[in-house]
C-alpha cells in the first residue's frame, strides 16, 4: 500500500491502530486513508490535529517546487529577453562589443528588466549571439525550405580587415519577399580578393544554411572586374546593383562638369574641410549658428564610397547658406547662391531614385519605367 501519508505512523500494514488501548481496524482494506482519519479525529483527536499540521508542512513543499520551478523559468525568459534587447541594441547603435561591459547601457537594462542580472562581454560573444544566430538560421531554412534563390555579395573593409558580405533573397510560397544575411567572411592578410577566393566566401557562406549552389539562381554584384568574373565561375546570371550603376553615373558626371557647377563643387569641399580643420575655425562655425539661435550641426564629409555623399555635403551647405557666408573662410559669396540651389535640386533627384533602389522591398525592374 501506498504509506506516504503520515497516517502510517498510527497504523500497521493490516490498517490497525497501535495507539496504546486502541484496538481499531479499519474495515476498508484498500489503498485509502479516510476511514484511518476518520478514526482518530473521532477518538484521537489531538494525534488528528498534530498529524494535520505536519501534513500541511509537506504540501508548501510540493508548491514551493512547482512555483519555484515557474520563478526560474520566468526568470530565464526575463534574462533571455534582457540579453537580446541588449545584443539588438548594441547592433543598432553600430555600437562594439565592448559596449556590453558599458555601466550606463547595463544600467538602462537593469530598469527595464528588474530581477535579472547583468553579463559582461563574454556571456554574449560566447553564448547569447551564437544562440540568437542559431535560433536566426533555424528560421532561415524553415522559410526558404528547399527553394531557388538569389544572391546579393559585396566586399567591403574596415581599415586593415577584409570582408565578403552575402544577402539571400527569395519569395515564398505565397509569393512574400524575403531578404536575409546570411554570412560575411574575412579575408586573410596573405588572401588577395580574386574571384577564386571570393567564390569560396560565397559558397561557405550558402552552405552554413545548407543551400548549394544549384539553387542560386542569380547573383547581384557591383561593376568590378573581379565580382563580374565570379558570378561567371559560379555558372548564374549576374547584375550589376541599379544603385550603385546610378551612383557611379553620377561621380562621373560630377567629374567632367566645369563652369559654375565645377566651381560650386570646389568651394563646397573647401568649406567642409576648413570648418573642420582647427580649432578657431570651429569656434568661428559655431558663433556664426549662435547668432541666429540655430544648433551647430557639422557638414557632412564627401566620400566617393558613400552614396550621395557630394549632395547631402551641399544640401546641408545650401540650407544653412546665410550662415555660413558670414564665417571669415567661408569661400562662397551671395551671388553663387542660385547656382548651388539648382545644383542641390537636380542631385535631389538621384538621391531620391538610389533612396527606392535602396528599399528592401523594392526592385529595379519595378521601378526603373517609372523614373527613366
Amino acid at each position: 500500500m501506498n504509506r506516504r501519508s503520515k497516517v502510517w505512523t498510527y497504523f500497521d500494514e493490516n490498517k490497525v491502530c497501535v495507539i496504546q488501548g486502541c484496538s481499531y481496524r479499519s474495515a476498508d482494506q484498500t489503498s485509502s486513508t479516510k476511514c484511518m482519519w476518520d478514526h482518530l479525529a473521532k477518538k484521537h483527536a489531538d494525534v488528528a490535529q498534530k498529524l494535520k499540521k505536519e501534513e500541511e508542512v509537506i504540501v508548501p513543499k510540493k508548491a514551493n517546487m512547482i512555483s519555484g520551478y515557474v520563478v526560474k523559468k520566468n526568470f530565464e525568459d526575463r534574462q533571455k529577453e534582457r540579453d537580446q534587447y541588449l545584443v539588438k541594441l548594441v547592433l543598432t547603435l553600430r555600437s562594439p562589443l565592448s559596449s556590453f561591459n558599458n555601466a550606463q547601457l547595463q544600467s538602462l537594462a537593469d530598469a527595464k528588466f528588474m530581477d535579472t542580472k547583468a553579463y559582461g562581454v563574454k556571456h554574449f560573444t560566447y553564448t547569447v549571439i551564437p544562440g540568437m544566430l542559431m535560433q536566426y538560421k533555424d528560421e532561415v531554412k524553415k522559410i526558404c525550405k528547399d527553394g531557388y534563390v538569389s544572391i546579393t555579395s559585396d566586399g567591403w573593409s574596415l581599415k586593415e580587415h577584409s570582408f565578403q558580405s552575402v544577402t539571400m533573397h527569395f519569395v515564398d510560397e505565397e509569393f512574400g519577399r524575403h531578404n536575409y544575411v546570411i554570412g560575411c567572411r574575412g579575408y586573410q592578410s596573405t588572401e588577395s580578393k580574386t574571384s577564386e577566393n571570393i567564390l569560396i566566401k560565397i559558397n561557405d557562406c550558402l552552405a552554413s544554411y545548407g543551400i548549394s549552389t544549384e539553387r542560386v539562381v542569380a547573383l547581384v554584384r557591383d561593376d568590378a572586374a573581379n565580382m563580374s568574373k565570379t558570378g561567371r565561375l559560379m555558372q548564374v546570371s549576374s547584375f550589376q546593383c541599379g544603385a550603385h550603376l546610378l551612383n557611379l553615373c553620377v561621380q562621373q558626371a560630377l567629374e567632367d562638369t566645369d563652369g559654375i557647377v565645377n566651381v560650386i563643387l570646389k568651394k563646397g569641399r573647401e568649406f567642409a574641410k576648413n570648418s573642420k580643420r582647427s580649432k578657431e575655425n570651429l569656434k568661428l562655425f559655431n558663433e556664426a549658428h549662435s547668432r541666429v539661435n540655430l544648433a551647430p550641426t557639422k557638414i557632412p564629409k564627401e566620400c566617393v564610397t558613400r552614396w550621395n555623399s557630394t549632395y547631402l555635403m551641399l544640401k546641408h551647405i545650401y540650407e544653412k547658406f546665410d550662415v555660413i557666408t558670414r564665417i571669415r573662410y567661408c569661400p562662397f559669396n551671395q551671388s553663387e547662391h542660385t547656382a548651388l540651389k539648382i545644383v542641390v535640386k537636380i542631385l535631389e533627384k538621384f538621391y531620391e531614385v538610389t533612396l527606392m533602389f535602396s528599399g528592401d522591398d523594392e526592385c529595379c525592374a519595378t521601378l526603373q519605367p517609372r523614373h527613366f
